[in-house]
């Protein structure tokens, strides 16, 4: 992509080109628009390419403002233009979530001191939340997997997330979760999305729940989602964080924006259960599980607490 930007810079690749291409490629490349998805995770040079080859003006931007996989830096999609040329339109209401998990979220944010909040969706009532300092088990699962198939759902719709402290890689070969033939011994049946061997197929079979990585959860959702040591994606995402020299804001110190960066991260897999959401603890004291008892008791009408 580079390269690229570096003919079109230097006019190797010029606008009679692109326009020969646009005609001869028009099935592939001739486009009237061009939708960007998650576009706050864009770099630079992406963005100069997709303007200088299809211009500003054909380019619809859907920016998911803190969701970031890439890096710590945000796209600002609207630099060196003029405020009159870009439309901009600001979404705050929950559409996925029920009116309990949005809250649950909003109340999450607040004590983890994150300026940030989704307006819930009051046709969508209900939602609950489990919170647990025990590991994922076969009763738990058993009743949360028959509320969700007494809803119309399957397993298919039960998402499993899980850090990397609980993926195998002692066989470049057979990357694995390591708890899955524990999980099968249960009777939790998986479709593992961690394991290399399988990962690159899509899951048809309505009887296995699906499992990934948190690092893969953008984008996913779950009538029910499982958040595994969800402590541990703290403690993951803090250990790996690289700060920006180049950082826009200087208004932050580099512990504050670790900070900051990484319990957004956390607000991702928190916003994937559309009905019931669950939540395992692998440290029972953790400042963590300190925080979340805080929200805890804030709505102990909708969180139950399994201890």
């Amino acid at each position: 992509m580079a390269e690229l930007l570096e003919f079109l810079d230097a006019k190797l690749i010029d606008e009679k080109d692109i326009q020969e291409l646009m005609k001869k490629e028009h099935e592939t490349v001739g486009w009237d628009y061009i939708l960007i998805d998650e576009a706050q995770d864009w770099n630079d040079v992406e963005k100069k390419v997709l303007f200088k080859i299809f211009g500003q003006e054909k380019i619809v931007v859907a920016d998911g403002v803190d969701q970031f996989i890439r890096g710590s830096l945000k796209q600002n999609w609207t630099r060196g233009i003029h405020q009159n040329n870009f439309h901009k339109k600001t979404e705050t209401k929950g559409l996925r979530q029920k009116y309990n998990l949005v809250n649950f979220v909003n109340c999450f944010a607040k004590v983890f001191g994150l300026n940030w909040e989704v307006t819930p969706d009051e046709k969508l009532h209900g939602g609950r939340i489990i919170i647990s300092t025990k590991p994922y088990n076969a009763e738990l699962h058993k009743r949360i997997l028959a509320d969700c198939i007494a809803d119309k759902n399957s397993a298919y719709d039960m998402l499993i997330l899980a850090p990397p402290q609980l993926v195998d890689r002692s066989n470049p070969d057979k990357i694995h979760f390591k708890e899955y033939e524990e999980y099968r011994k249960q009777g939790i049946k998986l479709y593992d999305g961690t394991n290399n061997t399988i990962r690159t197929q899509y899951p048809t079979n309505l009887d296995l729940c699906r499992l990934f990585q948190y690092d893969s959860c953008r984008g996913l959702e779950g009538w029910t989602a499982v958040c595994l040591d969800f402590d541990q994606l703290f403690k993951y995402k803090m250990d790996t964080y690289v700060d920006s020299a180049n950082y826009e804001l200087a208004l932050e110190t580099p512990v504050e924006r670790a900070n900051r960066f990484v319990t957004l991260w956390a607000l991702m897999p928190l916003t994937r259960a559309i009905d019931t959401l669950v939540i395992t603890l692998s440290d029972s004291n953790s400042e963590i599980t300190r925080r979340l008892k805080e929200v805890g008791q804030t709505m102990s009408d909708v969180i139950e607490w399994i201890e």
